[in-house]
């Protein structure tokens, strides 16, 4: 009996390290002199790999009606592609869409299998690591670039891939906010003041596809989460505070509004604003009626939904579109909105949603983008799922 309980700990843990590794490495690919590196990447996809084949040794694979909707319509999807290919109608199977979609699902799954061995205490552990693996990246690309004269006014921005570690920060952060939560006031203090240097941190990126999300987090947060009403109050102070500076603080606007959001471009020109993203739409607009149902081919446009529609055609869109939704329907209709790992979810599903509108590959990639809302997807998903089966 001994033994047994023990295999069943070390069970368990190896499943935790093996995400916690996974998490970190992941999350310090994105420091600039690791960023790109061909030997990381295969890394991360070797720990997932054997992540997943240590699931079929210990008997973890399970065929759930939850994740027959996401593998229909991949399916269906992978169908569509091979006939458009057989018709020659574009160039498909080269299209950046096709290695995120894959890879994300397949991270979803091994999720949703490994579940039953990882419970909250240990998806914690994991998260922490994550968190930490972010601070660190933060500080590389800070030290990296504060040689250079930082200046808010300038349209240039400290760090190229600034994207993908903003989305990866702003989920350190909500999950510090939601998760973290002390006793102690020193460490309460440290949480939130590294709270708000991560803003600050975010600011100075100039991440705007990232930052307008932030309102719709701290709508979430005081709508759903069960925080403390002193922390509610705190968040609406410091927001209205926020706001009232920007209304009556023509220098904070100018910070906030005109050198971050606007970018410090003119704001007569809406183009430059969004970084040519006027003319994608122009080209969506163009391009779309040729061929409104096939779509046409691998093309480049830095829009998700504007991006399948034109290489996919409505009926390749369709699974696509119904694949990103999947995650947030649960998370609104099947999730219990009363646990903090729910409403953790909740958030982060709502940032990646939201950054697919600016970015062409999000809420599937690039890289370790979004890998984390996967991954949890997948495991809270599966708990769910347990949990009504128990009950039911």
């Amino acid at each position: 009996m001994i033994n047994n309980n023990l295999d069943a700990i070390n069970n368990n843990i190896k499943y935790t390290i093996l995400l916690c590794i996974t998490c970190f490495i992941s999350n310090i690919s994105q420091i600039p002199a690791f960023f790109g590196n061909f030997e990381f990447k295969c890394l991360i996809l070797t720990i997932w790999g054997f992540t997943f084949i240590l699931a079929i040794f210990d008997h973890l694979i399970v065929f759930n009606k939850k994740i027959f909707f996401p593998i229909i319509m991949l399916i269906l999807f992978s169908i569509f592609i091979m006939i458009c290919e057989l018709l020659e109608v574009g160039a498909y199977v080269t299209s950046v869409f096709l290695y995120p979609v894959l890879l994300s699902i397949s991270i979803f799954l091994i999720g949703f299998f490994i579940a039953p061995k990882v419970n909250a205490r240990q998806l914690n552990y994991v998260m922490l690591f994550y968190t930490l693996a972010a601070i660190i990246t933060s500080i590389f690309i800070y030290n990296h670039f504060s040689f250079f004269d930082f200046d808010w006014e300038s349209r240039t921005y400290i760090y190229g891939s600034k994207n993908s570690i903003s989305q990866i920060i702003l989920t350190a952060i909500i999950y510090l906010a939601i998760k973290c939560n002390f006793n102690n006031k020193l460490f309460i203090l440290l949480k939130w003041s590294g709270i708000l240097g991560w803003v600050i941190f975010l600011l100075m990126l100039k991440s705007r596809a990232t930052l307008i999300s932030i309102p719709f987090i701290v709508l979430i947060i005081l709508l759903f989460s069960r925080i403390k009403m002193s922390i509610k109050v705190m968040v609406v102070f410091i927001a209205t505070t926020f706001i009232i500076l920007l209304l009556v603080n023509q220098d904070f606007y100018n910070l906030i509004i005109t050198n971050v959001i606007l970018g410090a471009s003119d704001a007569s020109n809406l183009n430059v604003i969004l970084s040519g993203r006027m003319d994608h739409l122009t080209q969506f607009m163009i391009m779309f009626p040729n061929n409104p149902f096939l779509g046409a081919g691998s093309f480049y446009l830095e829009s998700f939904p504007l991006s399948v529609l034109l290489q996919f055609g409505i009926l390749g869109a369709i699974p696509l579109f119904a694949i990103v939704l999947y995650p947030l329907w649960c998370a609104l209709c099947y999730f219990d909105k009363k646990k903090s790992s729910n409403i953790f979810f909740l958030c982060i599903v709502i940032i990646y949603l939201l950054n697919g509108v600016f970015e062409e590959q999000a809420p599937f990639g690039p890289g370790v983008k979004c890998y984390m809302m996967w991954l949890l997807f997948g495991i809270l998903l599966r708990w769910e799922s347990i949990k009504k089966e128990n009950t039911g």
